[in-house]
């Protein structure tokens, strides 16, 4: 991913929290000339530098998935930027986002017990009250476990990107947020939100001191 030098992201806890709270990723693998993509929840697990997932049996980039380079996109907040916005002569629109790039090698987990316990971690995740762990057994649910292709990802490279206005003076970051807090748009509060958090404050000295390495690969 092209990441100019104010906008890379390498704070691991920032690159965790995209990661959790956009784990809506779009998967992507090459096989051959051909490229196969599809859209997937990914739980990340920082502890064994992995994301764990699954697909439909039926999805033909599941059939080729084991051993496959992949990257994973997660996409957190997004907007558009108006330079009326700056209160600057000679200015032109941009889009200000927050993502994460995630690469590494995918390991299909054809072992039944392991795609239940990698279905009981998806749960976990995403509904820690779900009855379902408990009924895995049943034959009804193992039935239909045969329809997917469990997997994880062991992590290789991770690049992130925090676009966020960090080349322009404080008083327009500050305009920039204000105008985004103004719409009735959840993505543009988010983002606004992010801006508040890493660069509303800082100069953009700072800005570019804070893009230093602290624990992400």
């Amino acid at each position: 991913m092209y990441i100019p030098k104010f906008f890379q992201l390498q704070d691991a806890q920032l690159i965790e929290t995209v990661l959790r709270e956009h784990s809506f990723a779009l998967l992507v693998t090459s096989v051959g000339e051909d490229i196969m993509a599809s859209h997937a929840p990914l739980v990340y697990d920082p502890a064994e530098a992995a994301l764990f997932g699954h697909l439909a049996r039926a999805n033909p980039q599941a059939k080729c998935l084991h051993e496959a380079q992949c990257l994973a996109v997660f996409q957190g907040p997004h907007a558009y930027i108006s330079p009326a916005w700056y209160g600057l002569a000679e200015q032109v629109p941009t889009w200000n986002y927050v993502a994460v790039h995630v690469y590494g090698r995918a390991k299909v987990m054809e072992d039944e017990e392991a795609a239940a316990d990698l279905l009981d971690r998806l749960l976990l995740a995403y509904d820690p009250q779900s009855p379902l762990p408990a009924e895995r057994d049943r034959p009804y649910y193992r039935n239909l476990m045969r329809g997917i292709v469990p997997f994880r990802i062991d992590i290789e490279r991770i690049e992130a990107a925090a676009k966020l206005s960090q080349n322009k003076p404080l008083d327009v970051r500050r305009r920039v947020v204000e105008a985004l807090e103004s719409l009735d748009d959840a993505d543009a509060r988010a983002l606004a939100a992010w801006m508040r958090r890493l660069v509303l404050a800082r100069p953009a000295d700072a800005a570019e001191r804070d893009s230093k390495p602290k624990g992400a690969s």
